[in-house]
């Protein structure tokens, strides 16, 4: 699949229109659809339905009327209620957890069941009418009592969808709430893998096969464009390395930021002594191989496993600054930081290379490793955490408790932050005596 097709499919899901605009879709088609059965059908309908449910044509407009009215008066003010979500969460939080907010499925789909009613009333209210021709000798006034009916279902599935949105809005605003669904989120796609939609494809330590790429003859892609990676299609890189009988190795992982010319991934023929022709190579092999690599203007949480870690630390920065002083939201995040490492400790670690169907080595990459993911968490918070006793206090209880869970590979990633959120500590503004009660060995436990 192609890098473009990903990015495209990832920036409809978490749009904040597109689950609105197929459900109003579907409304309309049911609308259209009872309004053909009502038509065709309507004595056997109100024999089946009964007096209670019969509709005269001047009360099925006056409450068709009345639901598509309230409908786009609550819809109007759900859409309200988001954008003051958006804005708190965005001068609470973050600019860049507003995302979370647009992508959140319960709200695309309220404003969906509201917009979505209102068009149902729309359509069959416009087929209302005392007379309705069937053909040019013939017509038949329409007693919509199947769409009336369906209607008021459909109003009381609304009022339902309204008292969960309104205890949905503050629970989405919660600090815990969030900063949970975020770790779990990473974590997640930690133990699926860090390859993400190439679960398919075998893949293995390929340390052992040496560097194929160490040869005059290997091509380097360069980048056509600026931006950030927001998806690298490794499936269909696998699939057109073994088409074409050649190896892959990329330079970047997603996330990173690309300048125009940069290198992005070097080619070499399986038969390392095939030499390219460097005209077909520029003209037609180059820009196939950008096909499978997708840049945008801001980094996405799609196989990226920092951007998900740093919207934590932001969180956490945010808490501690002088503005917010909410040590306790910190503390929340510094809690899930030792989860999620806890996690990647027990992760297996990620392959050097992927493998084609023959079990042929066809793509070199990169990937998230343990002592990154410290890197962005641990370090990215140690210079507010260090002026606040209470996180820091939480911080090494986490981090020690870590370490006496720790392998010979992961120890020294933890014992370095341990040590330098001791020599932040020590040049900190706290006074002496917190300074000393952090001081020592750990006496730190969870």
């Amino acid at each position: 699949m192609r890098a473009w097709i990903i990015q495209s499919w990832l920036r409809l899901q978490s749009s904040y229109y597109f689950i609105p605009a197929l459900m109003g879709f579907g409304a309309v088609l049911l609308g259209l659809l009872t309004t053909i059965i009502d038509l065709r059908y309507q004595s056997e309908i109100r024999d089946l339905l009964g007096w209670f449910f019969a509709s005269t044509v001047l009360s099925a407009r006056s409450v068709l009327t009345t639901i598509a009215a309230s409908m786009i008066s609550v819809a109007a003010v759900t859409f309200s209620l988001t954008m003051v979500a958006v804005t708190t969460a965005a001068g609470q939080y973050g600019p860049r957890l507003i995302g979370n907010f647009m992508r959140d499925r319960a709200n695309q789909v309220t404003l969906g069941t509201f917009v979505s009613t209102f068009l149902y009333c729309i359509v069959v209210l416009k087929s209302v009418s005392e007379e309705i021709a069937i053909d040019a000798q013939s017509t038949v006034g329409l007693t919509p009592s199947l769409s009336v009916l369906v209607a008021l279902l459909l109003t009381l599935i609304s009022v339902g969808v309204l008292i969960f949105f309104v205890h949905h809005i503050p629970e989405t605003l919660n600090a815990g709430s969030m900063t949970g669904r975020l770790s779990t989120k990473l974590i997640s796609q930690i133990e699926t893998g860090r390859y993400p939609n190439s679960s398919k494809i075998d893949a293995t330590q390929c340390d052992r096969l040496g560097d194929p790429f160490d040869s005059d003859l290997t091509q380097t892609v360069r980048s056509t464009a600026s931006g950030y990676i927001q998806a690298i299609s490794l499936r269909g890189l696998v699939e057109w390395s073994q088409e074409n009988d050649m190896r892959v190795r990329l330079h970047h992982i997603p996330g990173e930021f690309i300048m125009m010319g940069d290198a992005i991934m070097d080619v070499i023929a399986d038969d390392t002594q095939k030499d390219f022709d460097r005209d077909l190579f520029s003209e037609t092999i180059a820009p196939k191989l950008l096909t499978f690599l997708a840049l945008g203007r801001e980094r996405t949480e799609h196989q990226n496993l920092l951007f998900l870690g740093e919207e934590l630390v932001e969180i956490a920065a945010r808490a501690l600054s002088p503005g917010v002083n909410d040590p306790f939201t910190a503390i929340n995040c510094i809690h899930w930081f030792g989860d999620i490492c806890l996690a990647m400790m027990d992760a297996p670690n990620a392959p050097a290379c992927l493998l084609d169907e023959q079990g042929t080595p066809r793509i070199w990459t990169r990937s998230v490793e343990f002592d990154a993911l410290c890197s962005v968490l641990f370090g990215q918070t140690r210079q507010y955490i260090s002026a606040d006793e209470n996180g820091a206090r939480e911080t090494l209880q986490v981090l020690y408790h870590l370490l006496n869970r720790s392998s010979d590979v992961t120890r020294p990633s933890l014992q370095r932050q341990i040590d330098a959120l001791h020599a932040a500590i020590s040049e900190s503004t706290m006074g002496r005596a917190q300074k000393d009660r952090l001081k020592g060995g750990p006496p730190y436990t969870i």
